[in-house]
């Protein structure tokens, strides 16, 4: 179908628009047919110059593709899109085979079969040209061509140690060698001597195994259902002595003929600057596979090689080269307090005072840097304690003052009586200019705190204040309070029988404890009994003025309720669903916005905006009542005494 333009002139001038039949051919006057089936345009220009030459002489040629024709092939059979397609002029099967999606997974990829007129015109092996790229000569298709897909041939598992272990379709005549072609062959670390066959014979399995490295066992045919396995070499290594430890180059090493230690450290140029050299250890392997240590002494070894000392290496030998610091301790000096990185430091040579200050940053902006203690170990001594005279030693370093440090000695700066940096305030929330304030003068107080911050904004809920004071929480936790209290706490039962702790009782943490309940209404009114004096890391919290009620515990539904002036609480726990089955209804506190918890009943009133009501979960206990009630009131008692104690400091 295709439509070849050929043009002659010198001593003939024409031009033939010629067309391809369906037997591949074209006809040229004079000279017949010519046969371009297959052919690439330069091969076809050959060929219909050949055919001229006979016919005439001196003349130039050009042959060129006027029209590509086009045809139409069917593919049927295990084709993944089975159906008709057009091609263009001259297409090969692989176009075909392409449009139509290839093989389904039942389709064979060995066997592709082409007809043309009912007869079997090729056949065609895509792996071929999948694995290598091939493509057979001859297999161009004409219109009307049906490629046939047949169903897939006997297939072979390969696996392990190839390099594309996967199940491939074989022919009747593969050998094991073109296998392990079509897997890629072996990688390096497979062990192609032992290749192993899993074949099904008779019924049953049956174990081969092939000697893959063998050209004559290589030339053995595959079979349907193959399970062809490779598997790796062992990983034991023959003729090898390691070396580790102070070395500059640890690891494996070949073993050669008369290998001695000098010649596995080098001479000794292996070694590292900290290497201890008076002892090293030969680890050695015996025939029961028992280990003996053979010690070395590695300064003599390399002052004598080849001596009798300098040992001759077997396979699986290992040398440990020891650093000095396994048989030595290190010597050390420290320095505490005032200073950028206080804490120990290695002892060098003729290190000085001097010398320690430097490798711990230098002096702190507090450090009283006039006078230092230098305690020493002095045998038959606790300790000796030295002073020293700083401005001397930074004025004159390596002077007499700046005394020469021996191990563990122990230098103290000490910080200048009462300094401190700025003593720094928070208040946030709804004042004027909330942020960071320094505290200007001693006993500056919580209403000069609101004053410079502006006063409080028009919707500020001074009820609701919240006032920490970090200090209170870290002296709890420094007198182990909270374990105290922990221990103390009982065992009861809830009303599903389940043991558990009141979380009512001790349900506390050291950080809650940091909170100081304040009247910020007095302390705006000028009561100075309830104006507290400000210390560092004090933050003060002013709230936006709330709307609602908070409803808490064993109530339907957990939630704030819409604050009503002179409603009771018996409304709020009504909006919240009521109580359920397992509420304490005696037990009912309320938490006022400032931290205060009252004692509270349904017919509660006086419930303010911000408030939360608090219902428990009843409890049965099992111990005496009256004994756990007596006990609660000596803890809580004692705590709270701690922390009146705490407020007053």
């Amino acid at each position: 179908g295709d439509n070849v333009l050929v043009s002659l002139w010198g001593s003939v001038d024409y031009e033939y628009n010629l067309t391809v039949d369906r037997e591949g051919k074209i006809f040229i006057p004079r000279a017949g047919t010519v046969s371009v089936y297959g052919l690439n345009l330069d091969s076809a220009r050959r060929a219909i110059r050949k055919a001229l030459e006979g016919i005439y002489s001196d003349f130039q040629l050009d042959v060129t593709i006027a029209r590509m024709g086009g045809s139409t092939v069917f593919v049927v059979g295990e084709a993944a899109n089975p159906g008709t397609y057009n091609l263009p002029g001259m297409a090969h099967v692989i176009e075909a085979l392409v449009l139509a999606g290839g093989p389904n997974e039942f389709g064979s990829y060995r066997n592709i079969q082409v007809y043309r007129g009912g007869r079997l015109v090729s056949r065609f092996d895509l792996y071929e040209f999948l694995l290598e790229g091939k493509t057979k000569d001859g297999v161009q298709l004409s219109s009307g061509d049906v490629v046939v897909v047949p169903r897939l041939g006997p297939t072979v598992k390969v696996r392990g140690k190839v390099r594309r272990p996967a199940i491939y379709e074989i022919t009747d005549s593969t050998t094991f060698e073109q296998l392990l072609d079509l897997a890629g062959g072996a990688l390096p670390e497979a062990n192609i001597k032992a290749g192993m066959i899993d074949r099904v014979e008779r019924g049953s399995h049956r174990i081969l195994t092939v000697d893959f490295s063998d050209s004559t066992a290589n030339k053995g045919f595959a079979r349907g259902g193959d399970d062809v396995s490779f598997f790796p070499i062992e990983t034991y290594r023959y003729d090898i002595v390691s070396l580790q430890g102070q070395v500059a180059q640890p690891g494996a090493y070949g073993l050669h003929q008369n290998m001695k230690v000098s010649d596995l450290i080098d001479g000794g140029r292996q070694l590292l600057p900290e290497a201890y050299r008076e002892r090293a250890d030969l680890v050695r392997f015996l025939p029961d596979r028992t280990r003996e240590i053979i010690s070395l002494n590695i300064e003599r070894i390399i002052a004598n090689p080849g001596s009798e000392e300098d040992v001759i290496l077997q396979n699986e030998d290992l040398v440990v080269i020891y650093s000095i610091w396994d048989v030595t301790d290190r010597e050390f000096v420290s320095i505490y307090g005032a200073v950028r990185r206080p804490g120990e430091f290695e002892l060098f040579k003729n290190m000085r005072v001097s010398d320690l200050i430097f490798e711990s940053g230098g002096f702190t902006p507090s450090a009283y840097d006039v006078k230092a203690e230098l305690a020493r170990v002095r045998p038959g001594e606790r300790t000796q304690t030295i002073h020293v005279d700083l401005v001397d030693v930074l004025e004159n370093p390596f002077g007499p003052a700046d005394l020469m440090l021996e191990p563990y000695d122990i230098l103290f700066i000490r910080h200048v009586p009462g300094w401190k940096l700025q003593d720094v305030v928070t208040i946030v929330g709804e004042v004027e200019f909330p942020g960071k304030y320094a505290l200007d003068r001693q006993n500056e107080r919580l209403s000069d705190l609101i004053q410079r911050a502006g006063g409080f904004t028009d919707e500020a809920f001074i009820e609701g204040a919240v006032f920490v004071r970090p200090r209170l929480a870290d002296e709890i936790k420094n007198r182990n309070l909270h374990s105290i209290v922990r221990q103390t706490q009982e065992a009861v039962l809830d009303t599903a029988g389940d043991i558990v702790t009141s979380p009512f009782l001790f349900s506390y943490t050291p950080d809650q404890i940091a909170r100081i309940i304040i009247d910020l209404d007095r302390v705006v009114a000028g009561r100075f009994e309830d104006d507290i004096v400000l210390e560092d890391g004090d933050s003060i919290f002013i709230p936006t003025t709330p709307t609602g009620v908070n409803v808490i515990g064993m109530v339907a539904s957990n939630g704030t309720i819409r604050w009503v002036r002179g409603k009771r609480l018996n409304y709020y726990i009504d909006r919240a669903g009521g109580l359920t089955r397992n509420a304490d209804a005696k037990g009912i506190r309320i938490v006022k916005a400032n931290g205060k918890v009252v004692k509270a009943s349904l017919r509660t009133g006086n419930i303010e905006p911000g408030d939360a009501i608090i219902v428990p979960q009843r409890i049965k206990r099992e111990t005496d009542w009256m004994k756990t009630l007596g006990e609660t009131v000596s803890i809580v008692s004692g705590l709270a005494t701690t922390i009146y104690i705490l407020l007053r400091l």
